[in-house]
């Protein structure tokens, strides 16, 4: 597998954690949202730099050096196993380091390794933070991938542990019956770990590095696209997302824009090979919902399969690309997120990307390496929030601005009834709104604003508001 760092993108925040110089284990950890800290597993004051959390899912490609900020200690330099980069584990355990900030919902682990020497007899087990996560048996020659789910409660906010110990470590001089000089204590090569949420509400970012494995095919490497970072798809498109089994109403939601040169476009989609309605896709990006019937949900891994009318084609960066002597690639549509979803009951942050799949009255989500962001252009914008069993209170979380230099009066509204009112200053802050009890359903959420900043030569937008982020939170 290969990685194109230059497109990475970076979120605000870093995790740190103390370990255990002698044994490796974790004694402390903590989350910062200011900061990118340095790594270095050789000293006991180990700290990770990170560009994402894991919260939404994400890979670790053993072999390249995206992944190095992630591994602890008991890894080997990174090699080609194959046509596989790779890398080996040296002693008899490893462990890998995976930032989280609000691990609440349900995970499963996915690996893909294979056992040193043809040794079938070898066996790995898996531990979270201590916790018991399975044992898996390498009894198949060559790369295989192995699932097992994450305890319950076992991921905890900051940096969380995954420890693999192996039954059968050996030495190439031990394995050889004393034919090789080589005397590096191994026992597997380590191609890819998956980390993959569960929920009701799965989400997948083509523009992100970490999610890249659940792009099963079809999708070339992440790319900025003005303020958007996203993903071309051509051929044949497909996409894992790993949701809960659910009798709620389901949509599949993405965020997409056709290529100029392959308009007019329509896109064939198909879930666990049943045709969904084809979408006819409008000019410039734009947010599309299709219901899904829940007897084609699957408990767990969900295929999304894409074809599409027409593609163009162009001159490809992609490494892999180059490599493979195919210097041009095909491009139909460009996505920044797929998600498919029956409620926010597990998962109610809603980011830029996603505040455009389920609102109306904003424009299109725009970032910079840094931070993103998307504007309301109505004087009331509107959200959809479907819930399948709400219970308790819940407070919605906010951090946004006004448009211009006046404050901006916001009265939110929730299913017809005022919830709350904020002020805005032109500068990016934190509010929070008390919008007590949802329903079962759809809610229908409103930010009703005091004006809008007239279009200028510099943005022909009536603006409102701009906001990097609304969260549905619970109360405990």
């Amino acid at each position: 597998m290969h990685s194109v760092l230059s497109h990475q993108r970076t979120i605000t925040g870093s995790a740190a954690v103390v370990i255990d110089g002698a044994t490796g284990e974790i004694k402390a950890r903590y989350y910062t949202d200011r900061g990118a800290l340095a790594f270095d597993h050789k000293i006991s004051v180990c700290r990770l730099e990170h560009k994402e959390t894991f919260d939404a899912g994400g890979s670790i490609d053993f072999g390249d050096m995206s992944a190095r900020a992630y591994l602890g200690t008991g890894f080997w330099v990174d090699a080609f196993d194959g046509e596989r980069s790779a890398v080996s584990s040296h002693g008899s355990a490893s462990n890998v380091f995976i930032p989280m900030k609000r691990p609440e919902q349900a995970y499963r682990l996915r690996l893909v390794v294979r056992s040193m020497f043809d040794d079938t007899t070898q066996k790995m087990t898996l531990t979270v933070n201590g916790v018991a996560a399975g044992t898996v048996a390498l009894d198949k020659p060559g790369f295989q991938s192995y699932e097992l789910p994450v305890p319950e409660g076992a991921l905890k906010p900051g940096v969380n542990q995954i420890h693999f110990a192996y039954s059968r470590p050996r030495t190439p001089l031990e394995a050889s019956g004393g034919f090789a000089v080589d005397r590096r204590i191994l026992a597997v090569s380590l191609d890819r770990l998956d980390i993959l949420p569960v929920s009701s509400r799965a989400r997948v970012t083509p523009g992100s590095l970490l999610q890249r494995a659940v792009l099963a095919r079809g999708f070339g490497a992440p790319e900025w696209m003005g303020q958007i970072a996203a993903a071309w798809s051509g051929g044949k498109g497909a996409v894992e997302l790993w949701h809960a089994r659910t009798t709620a109403p389901t949509m599949l939601r993405f965020l997409a824009r056709p290529h100029e040169a392959a308009e007019p476009q329509v896109v064939h989609v198909a879930l666990n090979g049943h045709p969904l309605p084809d979408v006819a896709l409008a000019h410039g990006w734009t947010a599309y919902a299709i219901p899904v019937p829940s007897d084609l949900l699957a408990d767990g891994k969900n295929l999304v399969e894409l074809t599409y009318a027409r593609e163009a084609t162009g001159p490809s960066a992609d490494e892999v690309d180059i490599a493979a002597g195919a210097p041009h690639r095909h491009m139909a549509v460009a996505f920044e997120r797929f998600e498919l979803s029956s409620g926010l009951d597990d998962d109610g942050r809603l980011e830029p990307g996603a505040i455009a799949l389920y609102g109306t009255g904003f424009a299109t989500p725009e970032a910079n390496p840094t931070e993103s962001w998307i504007w309301a252009v109505a004087r009331e914008a509107r959200l959809r929030l479907p819930m399948i069993h709400p219970t308790g209170s819940y407070t919605l979380a906010l951090r946004a601005r006004g448009a211009g230099v006046e404050p901006q009066t916001v009265d939110v509204v929730l299913n017809g009834k005022p919830a709350g009112r904020i002020t805005l200053g032109p500068g990016f802050a934190d509010h929070k709104v008390d919008l007590g009890a949802l329903k079962t359903g759809e809610n229908d959420l409103r930010f009703r604003f005091a004006y809008q900043v007239p279009p200028s030569a510099g943005d022909s937008r009536p603006l409102a508001a701009s906001f990097q982020l609304l969260e549905l939170t619970r109360s405990r």
